[in-house]
């Protein structure tokens, strides 16, 4: 498995907040075989802080 640790600059996920990139800069993701799966937070301290992760 691969994944990757980016900078969110910009949101355009339809029905998401606006400002999701804003109070979450951080960005994780990985491929499973189905899907794509991304966690933000807001990157405080020593790692990824999610303000709200809905499974």
């Amino acid at each position: 498995m691969n994944s990757i640790c980016y900078k969110n600059t910009k949101t355009t996920l339809p029905g998401w907040v606006d400002d999701l990139h804003i109070r979450n800069q951080i960005g994780y993701a990985y491929e499973t075989e189905t899907h794509f799966i991304h966690v933000y937070g807001a990157g405080k301290g020593g790692g990824i802080e999610s303000e709200k992760v809905k499974f």
